[in-house]
């Protein structure tokens, strides 16, 4: 992940184990500089777990609803809501699909915004592979 398209990368992103699919996968977030684990992020079924390097959880990121054309994520800290991630389609196919990422206005949340957007395409993905078996059925 960058701040501009040009610059240099802040964040990255890599695969506990082999790659595949971005679901049922642990990940592991990485200084881009200096290769440092900052992060996991942990499937726990639908939802996740972003979990610190020290192992304490950050976050858990709550799947609340998904669908046809739709799904919707909470990042909670304990009892509140820091971070919403909202995917819709805008048209007829998951194409036309846009995700929506919306931080609380408190800064003092404790979600480092980096972890949350590093966490939204893999949502992202799960919400269209959930949206593509909802049409199938």
């Amino acid at each position: 992940m960058r701040r501009e398209p040009n610059a240099p990368d802040l964040v990255a992103v890599m695969p506990a184990r082999a790659p595949g699919l971005f679901t049922g996968r642990e990940y592991v977030v990485v200084a881009a500089a200096t290769r440092e684990n900052l992060a996991s992020l942990i499937p726990r079924g639908s939802d996740w777990e972003i979990v610190h390097a020290s192992g304490s959880v950050i976050a858990r990121v709550l799947r609340l609803k998904a669908g046809r054309g739709f799904a919707s994520y909470s990042a909670m800290i304990g009892d509140d809501e820091v971070c919403k991630f909202t995917w819709a389609l805008q048209g007829l196919t998951v194409l036309t699909a846009e995700l929506d990422v919306e931080f609380t206005r408190d800064q003092s949340a404790g979600l480092d915004r980096g972890l949350a957007m590093i966490l939204a395409p893999i949502l992202e993905q799960q919400a269209r592979l959930v949206s593509e078996r909802a049409r199938v059925t």
